[in-house]
């Protein structure tokens, strides 16, 4: 880790939001700083992303580790993929709650899913 990077593990309580999410002995650690940008968050995470998630177009059809998951809405989201299981994904994400790092596991049939997006 870099001179003057912090690890950050931060974890939400349960909301009413869809997905849940996921509990501490379960989350690999992350040294991406929180950003009230989930765009710049997972770029800091290793994708390759642009522009506004709300824009952005899934390249692959299936969840990829390392990948990014898109959300429908109308300013879009964007997270990245931690795990894949086989009825749902583990992500990591910034500004879900403003300006916080959060982790949830996201269920396939999940209907604000967008898609996905490469490595």
């Amino acid at each position: 880790m870099a001179s003057g990077e912090q690890e950050f593990t931060y974890i939400l309580e349960n909301t009413s939001y869809e997905g849940s999410y996921v509990s501490a002995d379960y989350i690999p650690r992350v040294t991406a700083k929180p950003n009230c940008s989930c765009v710049l968050f997972v770029r800091d995470m290793g994708l390759k992303v642009y522009g506004n998630a709300r824009n952005m177009k899934p390249n692959i059809s299936e969840p990829v580790e390392g990948g990014g998951i898109l959300f429908k809405g109308a300013i879009g989201h964007i997270a990245y993929i931690l795990r894949v299981e086989s009825d749902s994904v583990i992500i990591v994400e910034s500004n879900h709650s403003p300006c916080k790092i959060s982790y949830r596991r996201i269920m396939f049939n999940d209907i604000n899913i967008k898609g996905y997006l490469s490595p």
